[in-house]
């Protein structure tokens, strides 16, 4: 999203942490297991942010009435605020509605069980797209469904629910970094053009600024809040030729929006070559 929320508050969170040597840290925060090196994340005990929803649901839906729980936390130090041109810029956002597309269900209960297992299962659905065959509006929506709030120092309520679909879909916001997603202009080139991504490998584990920040004492209002850092390779076919494409990012996780469990807060620093 917006120039990296967490590259812009690493110091920050940095300096509160210093400040919090009476606070208990890691309250609640899922512990990551370690990565499988195939790039397939193990099932480990399981990290809940409330109850499941009603079962009364429409196929395709979310739970209008569920919503994660947050903590109190000592409010972060002064400067450490996100820069008001940013956050206007967030709040003036209007995600798509909260969908589950036919050809794209929920993640289940085993796959959002903790930090880890949720990015095996989210990024190759994310990035396993046929342009011809899907639509960027369907994609948006799923990945609204299985949102997180990016609750990082200094973020309103109002723009913290819009970073995901803000990283992946506006990439142009004030701040802000590269996208994965090409433009609705380049999804119907590449639609014509029967291109095909699919995701061949990935590795996923927390971030040693992350890590670092915790252990000096940092406590987010998200208690399951995590950054991974995320590497892979993507294979995008076209006219018959297959290239694969390395690719690096981070993936701010945290208390899903819609559903228990972990969801996507953020893509930041995506890099592909």
């Amino acid at each position: 999203m917006v120039a990296d929320l967490w590259a812009f508050h690493r110091r920050a969170v940095l300096a509160a942490g210093a400040g919090f040597v009476a606070v208990v840290v890691l309250v609640g925060l899922a512990a990551s297991s370690s990565s499988d090196s195939k790039g397939n994340g193990p099932v480990s005990s399981a990290t809940t942010a409330g109850a499941s929803p009603g079962t009364s649901l429409s196929p395709g839906t979310v739970d209008p009435n569920y919503h994660p729980t947050y903590i109190s936390v000592p409010a972060p130090p002064a400067g450490s605020q996100v820069p008001e041109n940013q956050v206007k810029a967030l709040e003036a956002i209007a995600p798509p509605a909260s969908l589950y597309p036919p050809s794209m269900p929920a993640l289940s209960d085993t796959q959002t069980v903790n930090a880890e297992n949720f990015a095996y299962a989210f990024v190759p659905r994310l990035f396993d797209v046929d342009f011809a065959h899907e639509t960027r509006q369907d994609l948006a929506e799923w990945t609204q469904a299985e949102a997180a709030a990016s609750m990082l120092p200094g973020l309103p309520a109002a723009a913290a629910d819009s970073t995901l679909y803000a990283s992946l879909f506006v990439p142009r916001l004030p701040g802000g970094g590269p996208s994965p997603m090409p433009s609705a202009a380049q999804w119907a080139t590449d639609a014509k053009a029967g291109v095909v991504w699919h995701v061949v490998s990935m590795t996923a584990s927390e971030d040693p600024q992350w890590a670092q920040a915790i252990a000096a004492g940092y406590q987010s209002p998200d208690q399951l809040m995590t950054i991974l850092d995320v590497s892979g390779v993507l294979a995008v076919r076209s006219g018959g030729h297959t290239t694969d494409r390395h690719f690096t990012f981070q993936l701010l996780v945290g208390s899903a929006l819609h559903h228990p469990n972990f969801g996507a807060g953020e893509v930041l620093a995506w890099k592909a070559g």
